[in-house]
């Protein structure tokens, strides 16, 4: 926590703490009359004597109905909002990824098509007893074709 947050909730604590004292300290109403017969009311009892009465407080009125379902309102929409958000998040997630694997997939086949059109690499392949059967060049041709069509359908 920063040095400047933690001054903010101090003050805001001695703000609260201030805020309940002065409450409890006004949690009266007085009224008296003075010498000219006029009526006065004041958080204190007058200071010159006389008669002296405290009157009840009147009552705080609660969250009102409309504030409360305003509330729950404003509750449900911030939960939509934030599912939505991560959401979008995800959705947003999921493209990077496709990307990604579509970048991979198609550095792979631009690899490949260079190995099988420069012949840098001999290609073969096992037959049924294991043994290896190398390719012959009109065969790697068509390969190389067949890897070309496939790179331009989804890279090119």
């Amino acid at each position: 926590m920063t040095l400047s947050l933690r001054r903010l909730l101090l003050i805001g604590l001695i703000l609260a703490g201030h805020t309940q004292v002065n409450a409890e300290n006004s949690a009266a109403i007085y009224q008296w009359t003075d010498e000219k017969g006029r009526i006065h009311f004041g958080d204190r009892p007058a200071s010159h004597g006389g008669a002296v009465k405290q009157l009840p407080l009147p009552p705080v009125p609660g969250p009102s109905l409309e504030l409360n379902e305003r509330r729950a309102a404003e509750k449900k929409l911030l939960q939509l909002m934030t599912l939505e958000r991560a959401q979008k998040e995800a959705a947003r997630e999921q493209e990077r990824i496709e990307r990604l694997e579509h970048q991979r997939r198609c550095t792979t086949l631009g690899e490949t098509l260079s190995q099988l059109e420069t012949g840098r690499v001999v290609y073969y392949r096992e037959n049924a007893f294991g043994e290896r059967e190398f390719i012959s060049d009109e065969e790697r041709g068509r390969q190389a074709d067949q890897v070309r069509d496939k790179w331009q359908r989804e890279c090119g």
